[in-house]
């Protein structure tokens, strides 16, 4: 009579995936928002032009060392295309990250306050020029920029007054008068004709329009 079989040890459970990448990814949203925030509050100057590529080549030597562990890294990968995605825009157009969010209207009544140009993170901007004094003929003409970085830019000019207008956008629309283009960096130049421009507006947007047109 054969020995009755011992039962089968019960399976071992695998241990649950470590959550590394969701909490690095928390802290790294943290770190990118607590720099905006003060940036933005006129705390701090943050140099983004090191700190969004630091933190892309960090998440990379994490997501290297901790290859083997099985850790999920979704959220660092999440992390690491935005920062991706911002790095790019930024080296298409000049992204005001400490602009500020929401929406705003910026009204200058003298050459300058024009100069010292306008800026917004995220939402609309709105810059009415039809209030600003024309210079005289022959003079060097006002520079106005604008910038945003994600929403519409809107810039209005007085009525038959000679303007040079250079508008971008990274990923978007462009209009400018009658003039209108959209895809992937998109630039647009207008001359004035006949005469001496007394204005060059440059307005820039990284994701989203901007349109110049006649107040």
């Amino acid at each position: 009579m054969s020995e009755p079989t011992a039962p089968l040890p019960p399976p071992v459970e695998p241990p649950p995936p470590a959550r590394t990448g969701r909490l690095l990814g928390g802290v790294a949203l943290v770190l990118l928002g607590v720099a905006w925030l003060l940036e933005a509050l006129d705390v701090v100057e943050v140099p983004w032009d090191v700190f969004l590529p630091g933190g892309l080549i960090a998440i990379g030597v994490i997501l290297l060392v901790n290859a083997r562990t099985g850790a999920s890294h979704g959220g660092l990968i999440a992390i690491g295309i935005v920062l991706t995605v911002l790095l790019f825009l930024g080296s298409l157009v000049s992204f005001p990250f400490g602009g500020g969010i929401g929406e705003r209207t910026e009204r200058p009544t003298t050459a300058a306050q024009a100069g010292e140009g306008f800026e917004l993170g995220i939402g609309q901007l709105t810059v009415d020029l039809t209030e600003l004094p024309v210079p005289a003929g022959g003079s060097e003409p006002i520079v106005v920029r604008a910038r945003l970085g994600i929403g519409q830019l809107i810039v209005e000019v007085p009525g038959g007054v000679a303007v040079r207008v250079e508008a971008k956008s990274g990923l978007g629309q462009v209009r400018v008068f009658d003039l209108e283009e959209g895809g992937f960096d998109v630039e647009q130049v207008s001359e004035p004709q006949g005469a001496d421009a007394v204005m060059d507006i440059r307005a820039s947007v990284g994701i989203g329009e901007v349109s110049v047109e006649r107040g």
